[in-house]
């Protein structure tokens, strides 16, 4: 399984802009995760973090600046601890980007690959071997660099990002392990769905389920067409119960009308205690009554409404050429936590 990082661009105001374009902006989809410490930025020191990690890290800081500063792991975090096929979050202005390590070749500014020079190059950037500067001379401090592929860039921070991904990204260290894999996969399917965060809808998903279980375990037949009835009579319908011989054919039944009157629409509803699946039968039913009966010049719409999973695929099939709409379960119990319970007693 691979590790989560987050990894902040850092090296200073005018390292950062640098550090962004060889990210996002080389050509031939080459991309490059960046870092500081361009003190460090030598191939033996490179290699001796790479190997031993910490303790090397620890020595190098004490042997060139005769003291361990707090921020020293950053760098071997980066160098010894991300290994190929690991996932970096990268935080950015209001948004963040996902990355992958591609393998394990670290480059500094004395081993800067062809894709860096040629870059750097063409930024107005000059190098002495350790150190890069600008075209005023101003000291560029970017020292390590690892080969990346972007996952996904551009995500939106406030949309996609659960609780303790946001929190984390907003950890003022350049680099840590993130322990929430989950969240950063989730924020990368939703913004590919173009399904940001929505508390309404997380609420209504969750617990249209658990009010669809409690409707089946305690609910008969009869309440469960009583309930419909009051679902409709909530949002604004008068509502009658046709005789179950009004219709002259064997199989058209309509459970419920609900009448809008101030809309000039009329509902025709067979309502179906059901568990797993309906089937066609219920929309058969419900087209035969409305091809028998009118509710005076009013529209009328066929609603099927089952406390089902799911429909058949017939059954959906037959609505959609009948123009019937189909409710399962969990929408009809969505519904009912749209409008609430107050008034309930069944």
């Amino acid at each position: 399984m691979p590790n989560y990082w987050m990894h902040r661009i850092t090296g200073g105001e005018n390292a950062a802009g640098y550090a962004q374009k060889i990210l996002f902006g080389l050509p031939g989809n080459v991309h490059f995760l960046s870092i500081g410490w361009s003190d460090f930025s030598k191939d033996s020191y490179s290699k001796e973090i790479q190997k031993n990690g910490r303790a090397a890290m620890s020595q190098i800081c004490q042997f060139e600046w005769k003291e361990l500063p707090r921020n020293r792991f950053n760098l071997s975090r980066f160098v010894h601890e991300m290994k190929p096929g690991d996932i970096v979050v990268v935080p950015l202005w209001k948004s963040f980007t996902v990355c992958e390590i591609l393998d394990d070749s670290i480059y500094t500014n004395e081993t800067l690959p062809d894709e860096l020079q040629s870059a750097f190059s063409s930024y107005g950037l000059t190098y002495n071997g350790q150190y890069l500067y600008d075209k005023q001379s101003q000291y560029v401090d970017l020292g390590y660099y690892r080969k990346v592929k972007i996952i996904e860039s551009g995500i939106p921070r406030d949309g996609y990002a659960k609780q303790n991904l946001y929190s984390a990204m907003k950890n003022r260290c350049t680099n840590a392990q993130l322990y929430c894999p989950i969240e950063v996969e989730d924020a990368i399917d939703s913004y590919r769905r173009k399904k940001p965060i929505d508390l309404k809808t997380i609420i209504t998903d969750r617990l249209s389920s658990e009010l669809l279980s409690l409707i089946r375990e305690n609910l008969q037949d009869a309440k469960f067409e009583n309930l419909v009835e009051w679902y409709l009579q909530r949002i604004g319908a008068k509502t009658q119960r046709p005789a179950k011989n009004s219709c002259p054919t064997e199989d058209g039944d309509a459970d419920i009308i609900a009448s809008f009157e101030n809309l000039n629409v009329s509902i025709l509803v067979q309502v179906k205690k059901h568990a797993g699946q309906t089937d066609e039968w219920a929309v058969q039913q419900i087209c035969n009554y409305s091809s028998t009966h009118s509710e005076d010049d009013s529209i009328s719409q066929l609603w099927v409404v089952s406390s089902c999973d799911s429909y058949s695929e017939k059954a959906q099939e037959l609505a959609a050429e009948k123009n019937v709409r189909l409710m399962d379960g969990k929408e009809f119990a969505a519904l009912l936590l749209e409008v609430g319970i107050k008034g309930l007693s069944l």
